[in-house]
């Protein structure tokens, strides 16, 4: 092989290198291409989407050598890229026509960039499954339910969002044997068994309205017929509740 051809062949390769840091993760550089959706509105028919390529690119410069206003800037564009990400990904989930695998994927990057403001938007969604089930199998970062997963990523803010809606459901309107699974299995992989059985029984015991304490016991049995030992086992070895640091503190 020629020097040229090495050359070409080289670059061709460090072309495809594309490296992404989502939520404050720190690599060389970001870049984050998004179908950014412009509706045109239709009197006589329904609203086009017409779709635009847009791309957010974002480099980490090297700090041993970078002064500290560069570095502050660096934070704030980063930022400042985060929120425009969130605010694209919002943008296209109100495309109707958007597919359930694109919507997916929508689901995971809220859980990447630490998109608490759409937590409501997750947990309205908390049954949706990934269409592509093969599709799992090709990525470590894929499970069945994109929205549980970053419902878990969001950590103790799901928690408080959780509990508030399990206490103010409205009347009428049951919770489904799959919603309530997929409440247990967030509270317990966020807070370990143990703590959300403590903080749902908390929960049901605080409320004086009937309803609430109905949910908060639907909720608390299917999580102590799940994991038995969250109640049982394990007690003596882990330390209190209030000496936990990373355990959330029930909503106000």
């Amino acid at each position: 092989m020629t020097s040229k051809n090495c050359a070409g062949d080289l670059t061709l390769k460090g072309a495809k290198l594309v490296k992404w840091a989502l939520a404050g993760c720190v690599l060389t550089a970001v870049t984050l291409v998004a179908a950014a959706k412009a509706p045109v509105a239709s009197r006589a028919a329904a609203s086009t989407i017409e779709s635009a390529a847009k791309t957010f690119t974002f480099v980490i410069p090297h700090y041993a050598t970078t002064t500290k206003d560069q570095m502050d800037k660096t934070t704030d564009d980063y930022r400042g890229h985060q929120a425009d990400m969130i605010n694209d990904l919002k943008e296209q989930l109100k495309n109707r026509a958007l597919p359930d695998h694109a919507k997916a994927e929508v689901m995971r990057l809220f859980g990447s960039l630490q998109a608490t403001g759409e937590i409501d938007y997750l947990i309205e969604n908390i049954n949706f499954q990934e269409p592509d089930g093969a599709g799992l199998f090709r990525s470590q970062w894929r499970t069945l339910y994109p929205a549980r997963q970053s419902l878990e990523e969001l950590g103790p803010y799901a928690t408080r969002a959780i509990l508030d809606v399990i206490g103010n459901r409205r009347r009428g309107v049951p919770f489904d044997n799959s919603e309530i699974d997929g409440f247990v299995e967030i509270l317990a992989s966020i807070e370990h068994p143990r703590y959300a059985v403590e903080m749902l029984t908390d929960a049901r015991d605080a409320p004086t309205n009937k309803l609430a304490r109905a949910n908060y016991e639907a909720v608390l049995a299917r999580c102590t017929q799940k994991w038995p030992y969250g109640t049982r086992f394990l007690t003596s070895e882990l330390p209190p509740v209030s000496s936990l640091h990373r355990h959330s503190k029930l909503p106000e």
